[in-house]
């Protein structure tokens, strides 16, 4: 076992504790309350939840894309009718 290992708190973030990971160089990191450990958090578990989090940001991301095109090509078959619709008009006057 390490003598001193590099530990984390429940605090610290995802981000933090993946650097921790990528500069020690290790797979592993203690999860503490004070001086007790209460789990392991692998790299393997944090990549996991890195992925799944970008998974939903990507996902959130496309939907409001989808609706925005959606909200574009209603306004342009409006814009399309009020057109033909002018057009008549000035057809008819």
């Amino acid at each position: 076992m390490t003598p001193d290992p590099v530990c984390v708190e429940a605090s610290t973030t995802v981000e933090d504790a993946m650097r921790k990971i990528s500069e020690k160089r290790i797979r592993h990191l203690p999860l503490v309350v004070g001086d007790k450990l209460v789990n392991m958090i692998s790299s393997g578990d944090l990549t996991a939840w890195m992925v799944k989090s970008q998974r939903v940001e990507i996902q959130s991301v496309s939907d409001k894309l989808r609706v925005t095109v959606t909200r574009n090509k209603v306004i342009i078959v409006l814009a399309v009718i009020f057109v033909v619709l002018a057009v008549i008009g000035m057809l008819t006057s």
